[in-house]
């Protein structure tokens, strides 16, 4: 008995002596601050310190003010246990209790009546929400480890020398009085006082090592770094990555041992990252109604002369639905559409540029250093009406915008509209789109002419490139008589109703009649739509609306009108001066120009005198170089006549050929100055003086100080040894049925072309037109705007796979036409050297 007392006693006093310790350990840790603000980043550099992190668990109200007057009501303190006894009486203020954030979890009522509420709404009919089974579904460890902070009044002026209790209640009456007498004659100091716990105070946790390090909250800096980098148009993981690591080492840390990258507070996770993405994004909406925040948007946009017509998609009362439609134009982009855009212009339409299934319109013209946008709109759905709903608004804008031609790839919409809203101008087809058409129709197997594509296409090329109607005709018959005509019907079929009725937009003879720019493809405005997914908008993947048109607005186009004034400047005599042995009549024009003048003046040297015959009236004979026996015929024009001349360079780029260059050398009366005017003072010979005309320091605001042009380019993968089989691939049966419906809608459109019954087509065209209504009831829509389908990457199942190396790409592989064709059968071609002769080595003189 006397021994389990004398254990006792022991472990009494071995209790006591622990709980000493601690409440020394506290009392050594005890702190004052004077504001509140020397407090928190006092407990910043704790929690930076002990790789631990501290969440508000009480707070008072009056906590933190500091404009708070003495009370008499209030007790009169002289310690508490995070204030230690000074003999100044003091009033407590309020007080704010911090916890470890993997403390006890304190919304337990709150997460069991959500999920709830999710149980009963899974068990109702028509509901497809996605359910999680969470398996550590709470960070939540029960630490017991806390901070009090105590905000408290004190009184100097009233100071005790002898703590006795009588004397402490003497001045405590004292100080009550004076407070009701009058509390502004009482000085009064404000201090915070709290009693920081030590690191052994934490459990069920641990507080050092890597696992402690991916636990521990991002810093503050940090997230407000990555706020700032989103709001500057930062969205590339990577990118984000890299100025973090700069900001934590150069002003975090500078001059100090940086953390290591496994500390969570400084180096967040990618999914951190995109967290405070999207919150930042949401944050900077004006609606979560993306057509109302685009609504908002519009009015900031209407600066300087800037004109937008904006009508969102809305359900009226009747049942109908307005169509979106949104059309851009700055004052530049009227004047270079004014400047540039009376004799050719392009349209083209580029997708999958947000989140919605809506087309963006580009509106473009050829300047005379680069290719422009000079007006995008974005309608709700690709037809005939809604493309000239929006030509209209582009034509009421510019009156005196009268083009000659237009550009387009085979889209029927596109043709459509343009005539009809524009019926004396000619629509023609772009040449890269009309080879890569027929490439891919070619290299069908359903088609039946994959081998026989060898033959095919030299025959359609020859009638494309038909310079005379004789030639035309002739080559047609040619085509006609072939053996991969007559024995493939569906070749009949394809080329006699969807080409050949479109002939004079295509074939080279009937398009170059009054054409004075050498533009036979689109691929400018190809070049616009690459620069603008894979540059501007890289790492906006499914973007809204707004957003999208916010890059287009102020970063996409301001770039491009930025470039436009750059290359004008440049190749200016004010920017750089030119060499002497340029002629006079090619300075201050575009490079483009310059460059092919002067090679062809080069080429020009080799004519003699009398290789130029003049005929009067501006025509000259110049004898061929090629075929001494021809000559070629030259014809300087008049007011009205263009320039030209019959060899193919000329054809081919409408610029001074080695032929007019031969006469400008011989005969000197008959120069530049002497080509029709109305050639000679086309603005894409000239530098726009406009751009000329500002200096330095007059620059665009709205453009960026940066010049980026990336294109992403597809690289072919091709196994070079042996590699585990693909992973089977799960095809659903929605899968199986779009595709089977895609089939049956190719074939109505191919025996669309042979129906000549008048009545049958009206009813079939109502037909299409309910199924039409019916299908777009049943696609994805957000708030009346439909959304874009993309489907999901296998990643899983080629996580699996080992990583092959991959190899070079092949420099001509996804190019169509004669020379890449040449060029994938004559490119790097191996050559067996072995039994060649050696021929005499003649390095060395006898």
């Amino acid at each position: 008995m006397r021994r389990q007392l004398l254990l006792r006693s022991r472990a009494s006093n071995r209790q006591v002596c622990q709980g000493c310790q601690r409440a020394t350990n506290r009392m050594l840790s005890h702190q004052i601050f004077q504001t509140l603000k020397d407090f928190e980043e006092a407990l910043a550099d704790v929690e930076e310190t002990t790789i631990t992190k501290y969440i508000v668990y009480k707070k008072e109200q009056v906590f933190g003010e500091n404009n708070v007057q003495p009370s008499p009501g209030k007790k009169i303190y002289w310690q508490l246990k995070c204030v230690p006894y000074d003999g100044v009486p003091f009033q407590l203020v309020g007080t704010k209790i911090y916890g470890c954030h993997q403390g006890k979890d304190r919304c337990t009522r709150q997460k069991e009546k959500y999920h709830a509420q999710k149980e009963k709404q899974a068990l109702e009919d028509h509901v497809f929400n996605a359910r999680r089974h969470l398996v550590q579904n709470t960070k939540k460890m029960d630490c017991p480890a806390q901070i009090t902070v105590s905000q408290v009044m004190k009184f100097p002026g009233f100071k005790i020398a002898e703590n006795s209790k009588a004397k402490r209640r003497e001045l405590s009456a004292a100080l009550k009085a004076v407070v009701a007498a009058d509390p502004s004659t009482v000085e009064v100091v404000m201090e915070y006082h709290t009693c920081f716990t030590p690191e052994s105070d934490h459990q069920n946790h641990p507080t050092v090592g890597e696992v402690a390090e991916l636990r521990e909250p991002m810093d503050s800096r940090v997230e407000q770094q990555i706020v700032k980098l989103t709001l500057a148009g930062a969205r590339k993981l990577s990118e984000i990555r890299r100025q973090l690591f700069n900001f934590v080492n150069d002003e975090l840390f500078r001059g100090e041992q940086p953390p290591p990258r496994t500390r969570r507070r400084f180096y967040p996770t990618d999914k951190d990252i995109r967290n405070i993405l999207s919150r930042t994004k949401e944050g900077i909406r004006e609606s979560k109604n993306d057509q109302v925040n685009l609504q908002l948007l519009t009015p900031r946009w209407l600066v300087d002369d800037c004109k937008i017509k904006y009508r969102p998609s809305q359900l009226q009362e009747d049942g109908t639905v307005t169509k979106l439609l949104f059309c851009y134009q700055t004052a530049w982009q009227r004047r270079l559409l004014h400047l540039y855009g009376q004799q050719m212009c392009l349209l083209d339409a580029t997708y999958r540029t947000c989140r919605y299934s809506v087309p963006l319109f580009f509106l473009c013209v050829r300047t005379n250093v680069c290719y422009a946008v000079v007006g995008l709109f974005v309608t709700q759905s690709e037809t005939t009406a809604d493309v000239k709903e929006a030509l209209q608004v582009f034509k009421e804008w510019n009156p005196d915008w009268s083009p000659s031609h237009f550009m387009v790839d085979f889209s029927e919409v596109e043709i459509g509209a343009l005539e009809e809203e524009f019926q004396g101008s000619k629509v023609l087809l772009c040449d890269f789109h009309r080879e890569k058409a027929w490439v891919e129709w070619c290299r069908k197997k359903d088609h039946g002419v994959s081998h026989a594509q060898d033959s095919l296409l030299p025959l359609l090329r020859s009638i494309a490139a038909a310079s005379t109607p004789e030639e035309f005709s002739t080559r047609l018959c040619n085509l006609q008589e072939a053996k991969v005509w007559k024995d493939n019907e569906k070749v009949r079929a394809w080329f006699s109703n969807k080409w050949l009725p479109e002939a004079k937009r295509w074939v080279h003879v009937f398009r170059d009649e009054d054409l004075k720019v050498a533009i036979y493809t689109n691929n400018g405005v190809e070049r616009q739509n690459e620069t603008l997914k894979h540059s501007h908008l890289e790492g906006y993947k499914n973007c809204s609306l707004s957003e999208m048109l916010t890059v287009l607005v102020t970063d996409f186009l301001p770039r491009t009108y930025r470039k436009y004034i750059e290359l004008n400047v440049k190749y200016s005599s004010f920017y750089r001066r030119y060499n002497e042995n340029m002629p006079k009549f090619l300075k201050d024009r575009p490079r483009s120009v310059a460059d092919h003048v002067m090679s062809r003046l080069t080429e020009a040297q080799f004519y003699e005198a009398n290789d130029v015959v003049a005929k009067g009236n501006g025509m000259f004979h110049v004898k061929s170089q090629s075929h001494p026996c021809t000559q070629h015929h030259i014809n300087f024009g008049e007011s009205i006549i263009m320039p030209s001349c019959t060899c193919k360079d000329w054809a081919k780029h409408k610029l001074p050929c080695k032929h007019f260059c031969a006469v400008f050398n011989h005969v000197h009366e008959w120069g530049w100055e002497k080509l029709a005017s109305n050639y000679r003072d086309n603005p894409l010979f000239s530098l726009d003086n406009a751009c000329l005309g500002q200096t330095s320091c007059e620059r665009d605001d709205s453009g960026r100080s940066d010049i980026t042009d990336h294109t992403y380019t597809p690289v072919s993968v091709e196994m070079q040894s042996p590699c585990n089989a693909l992973p089977e691939r799960k095809r659903p049966r929605k899968v199986k049925q779009r595709r089977e419906c895609a089939s049956l809608l190719r074939e109505i459109t191919d025996l669309t072309y042979h129906l000549q019954d008048e009545d049958y087509l009206k009813t079939l065209t109502d037909q299409m037109t309910e199924i039409l209504e019916d299908v777009k009831l049943h696609t994805p829509h957000d708030q009346s705007l439909p959304l874009t389908f993309t489907p999901k990457k296998r990643k899983k199942e080629m996580a699996n796979l080992p990583v092959k190396t991959v190899p070079q790409k092949h420099p001509f592989t996804k190019r169509v036409g004669c020379f890449a064709e040449a060029m994938r059968l004559n490119f790097r071609v191996s050559m067996n050297v072995e039994g060649v002769e050696k021929g005499p080595d003649v390095s060395t003189k006898k």
